[in-house]
């Protein structure tokens, strides 16, 4: 049998499933999943792995306008770019109608690769999902196109067949055991993360950022020590944070500790704190250090 392997790039507006679409697949959470849109921030790589072939999927913030002018969300936009350039294969992952769409297809005009239409949410929008993948199916030259449900994976091992057949011949990148390239402390950082997207309201979770800054794990795994900061960038963002008499800081490292132990499976000691970093986003020595954690260890 032909070993196959490739990357495969998930590309989508904000909230069209893309990160439940991984998680589906790989069979763990690689990649945090909320109600809040761009909840995703780095290139996190999930990797399927069988005995035919490997699959590493790049799941991708969510395409945006820079409404901001942000230079992180600058920065997070080029991400998109560099993937479309690199993959093997591009999934367009559409969830409903919207005039963004059109950015996203001037964006793969550049494509040198296959692009798979998929329509997600086929368990919420229906027959209507069959309407919109027929509008968009004459816009690009699309090497097929599918219709899911991320959430229910209703046509998910058939999307997984026609990645397969598209895939070139190659190595196996990873072992077989992996399920993402990425570290116990980014999954950590983002398990934090995402019970503060969870909990907060508006523009607020777009504005705060955690670093592991600390982390020691028994050699027998029994305990785990963790110390993180949350990152605002304004000082009366952090009492917002903390909450009144530390409630809101509680309830978000009470819900990530239990998450974090899920994913070490051992005991862990998660200790939090509130940083103002003035203006980080416009930083890029600050949002590249949130991207490449190196805590210390002890």
């Amino acid at each position: 049998m032909t070993y196959k392997s490739g990357f495969v790039g998930l590309l989508g507006l904000p909230n069209v499933g893309k990160s439940t679409l991984i998680n589906r697949i790989i069979g763990s959470r690689v990649s945090i999943v909320t109600p809040v849109p761009q909840t995703t921030r780095n290139l996190i790589r999930g990797v399927y792995s069988r005995s035919r072939g490997q699959i590493i999927f790049v799941d991708t913030p969510g395409f945006h306008r820079d409404k901001h002018k942000h230079k992180f969300n600058k920065h997070l936009n080029a991400i998109i770019d560099n993937m479309i350039a690199d993959v093997d294969v591009i999934l367009l992952i559409l969830s409903g109608r919207h005039t963004h769409n059109q950015l996203l297809l001037k964006q793969l005009q550049r494509a040198s690769c296959p692009v798979v239409l998929v329509g997600n949410k086929r368990d919420i929008l229906g027959k209507g999902l069959d309407a919109l993948l027929k509008a968009h199916k004459p816009l690009f030259p699309f090497a097929a196109v599918h219709a899911i449900s991320a959430r229910t994976g209703y046509g998910v091992p058939d999307l997984i067949e026609r990645l397969f057949s598209l895939l070139p011949q190659g190595p196996q990148y990873f072992p077989a055991d992996f399920t993402s390239d990425r570290s116990d402390v980014f999954h950590i950082a983002e398990l934090i993360r995402a019970q503060l997207f969870l909990r907060l309201k508006k523009e607020m979770p777009h504005k705060v950022a955690v670093v592991v800054e600390h982390l020691s794990m028994a050699k027998d795994r029994k305990k785990t020590l963790i110390m993180a900061s949350i990152w605002v960038e304004k000082k009366n963002e952090k009492p917002i944070i903390i909450g009144k008499k530390g409630a809101f800081l509680k309830a978000v490292g009470s819900a990530a500790r239990e998450q974090i132990e899920q994913r070490l499976q051992c005991p862990v000691f998660l200790s939090l704190f509130v940083k103002i970093k003035k203006d980080w986003r416009n930083d890029p020595k600050l949002y590249e250090t949130i991207e490449n954690q190196s805590p210390d260890f002890y």
